[in-house]
């Protein structure tokens, strides 16, 4: 009965050890967060670096019907649209060719065996997207210029 209460008496005093420990946590000093995009996925996620290889962080900017032109990456791309419509056109493993529209607020990921362009479909607005490229090469470039698969991109 007696190591009951000793049990008991230790496992108050963990508890409020771990609760002054939150109570005393220092905050942060000296340092500013700038958010570059943030965006809604409505599906799971994974994504696998490889070493060595270089992680870039990229914001774009498409004027009115800007696009990238057809590439692929070589690593998965974490996308996010900050403001503004991105069309997204795929090319599918049959040939065809696939359209998403995302808009701000929203994000995706391409995956490397992916062909796409992407393109801002406004003749008025500027579209702003946030990138995360993985497994880039070392110093290496975070697309893969690709040929015009001759989709239909009305």
């Amino acid at each position: 009965m007696r190591w009951r209460g000793w049990a008991i008496s230790g496992l108050a005093i963990a508890m409020v050890l771990a609760v002054a420990g939150l109570a005393i946590a220092t905050p942060p000093s000296n340092v500013t967060p700038t958010l570059l995009g943030a965006g809604t996925f409505a599906g799971d996620i994974k994504v696998q670096q490889t070493h060595p290889a270089d992680v870039q962080v990229v914001n774009l900017t498409f004027a009115p019907g800007g696009h990238t032109g057809w590439h692929s990456h070589p690593g998965p791309t974490v996308i996010m649209v900050k403001s503004g419509t991105l069309d997204v056109f795929t090319v599918l493993s049959d040939g065809a060719c696939a359209k998403r529209t995302y808009t701000a607020g929203e994000g995706f990921v391409e995956l490397p065996k992916d062909t796409q362009i992407t393109r801002n479909p406004s003749a008025t607005e500027t579209t702003t997207i946030v990138v995360v490229f993985f497994n880039v090469p070392m110093g290496g470039s975070n697309r893969i210029d690709r040929p015009d698969p001759g989709c239909d991109l009305s």
